[in-house]
């Protein structure tokens, strides 16, 4: 059991790694931290940057079970 949460928590972590990569590769990153904002060379324009943003949140585990609820409250309202 425990090597198999290893093995989750590995491939987690590499997913999280794809990700992170992939989403530089679509925001130009530099490598300083204070880097000025307005030469950043971004790629992505507000809507897009918009879904990225809606996309990670719904992968959090309270969006999810948040969705979950107001499925089971609007499964309640809709039989009475």
């Amino acid at each position: 059991f425990n090597e198999t949460r290893e093995e989750t928590s590995t491939e987690c972590m590499q997913n999280a790694e794809k990700r992170k990569l992939f989403l530089c590769s679509q925001v130009s990153c530099s490598n300083r931290r204070n880097a000025n904002l307005k030469h950043a060379g971004a790629k992505l324009d507000y809507d897009s940057a918009c879904l990225v943003a809606r996309y990670l949140s719904s992968k959090r585990p309270f969006a999810q079970s948040f969705d979950i609820y107001l499925t089971q409250i609007l499964k309640v309202l809709s039989e009475t």
